[in-house]
């Protein structure tokens, strides 16, 4: 049976199809970063953006249910959080990288491809955040009531 789309709720997944993307997105663009940028900056980019994947991966494998001991609940949440702080380093590192090709880059072509290139990873960044947090609220709503 289907569901008209403007009845659709968000999928409680949704931040893990997020966090791919946006893991994606990265590794395309920081593919387009001189070697130079290699081991100063991109690297650890590449790593940061792998762990938010990660931890969404693994928070997501701890489910929440009526009995579930706080010890799950707090790992859970942990790395949900991890997760959430790692999306706002990353959110910080992407304006950094902007500062650097708005001074100046061949990387990209024209200044309008970097823009629009740097506007799509800044809209996953904010919409796996909003995700995130959307999620361990609703986390804390399920664990309190049960």
């Amino acid at each position: 049976m289907s569901v008209y789309e403007s009845r659709r709720k968000e999928s409680q997944a949704q931040f893990i199809v997020a966090a791919r993307t946006f893991r994606l997105t990265t590794l395309r663009i920081c593919k387009k970063f001189p070697k130079s940028y290699q081991y100063s900056l991109t690297n650890k980019i590449v790593q940061t953006v792998q762990d938010i994947y990660l931890n969404c991966v693994r928070g997501n494998t701890i489910f929440i249910t009526e009995n579930m001991p706080l010890k799950d609940y707090s790992m859970r949440h942990n790395y949900l959080q991890t997760a959430l702080c790692d999306t706002e380093a990353m959110l910080a590192e992407i304006t950094f990288c902007y500062t650097i090709l708005d001074s100046g880059n061949n990387i990209f072509a024209e200044k309008y491809d970097y823009i629009k290139a740097f506007s799509r990873w800044t809209e996953e960044g904010n919409e796996l955040q909003r995700l995130l947090k959307n999620l361990i609220q609703s986390d804390k709503k399920k664990y309190n009531k049960e």
